[in-house]
């Protein structure tokens, strides 16, 4: 309801769907503000292709992420 910023979505998407894991990436805010928001990961802006692949591997389950 309403203008709900970034961080906003991310809290409301944790609250209402837990299982749901955000990664913040902004130039914006901080990583303790997207952590206290309820994001399971931050990437600050700008920022290089690694930094990205990192953050989504330390959130995702190990098995999405085997090449086999």
């Amino acid at each position: 309801p309403g203008i709900v910023d970034g961080l906003g979505l991310v809290a409301l998407v944790r609250h209402n769907h837990p299982a749901i894991q955000s990664i913040v990436v902004s130039g914006n805010t901080t990583l303790v503000e997207a952590r206290q928001a309820g994001a399971a990961g931050f990437v600050s802006k700008p920022y290089l292709a690694h930094a990205m692949v990192e953050a989504i591997r330390g959130i995702a389950p190990p098995n999405l992420l085997s090449f086999a």
